[in-house]
């Protein structure tokens, strides 16, 4: 079958959870999701504990980008 992918799987993740955050929380889940977009069209069973600890990283230190 279709694997869903990291951005199908941060969407419906939006769609159902969003509606009882904060706005503040929820702008900055998007903000986080930013830092993420190479993951994008991954499958998210192909994602491992390491390429989100890349990301995190990103997203604390954006100087450490390419």
């Amino acid at each position: 079958g279709k694997k869903v992918t990291f951005s199908e799987l941060f969407d419906l993740f939006l769609k159902k959870k969003t509606a009882k955050m904060s706005d503040s929380s929820v702008r900055y889940l998007k903000s986080a999701y930013k830092h993420c977009t190479k993951l994008d069209n991954t499958p998210y069973s192909n994602i491992k504990a390491y390429h989100m600890q890349i990301a995190s990283t990103v997203a604390i230190y954006p100087t450490l980008q390419e």
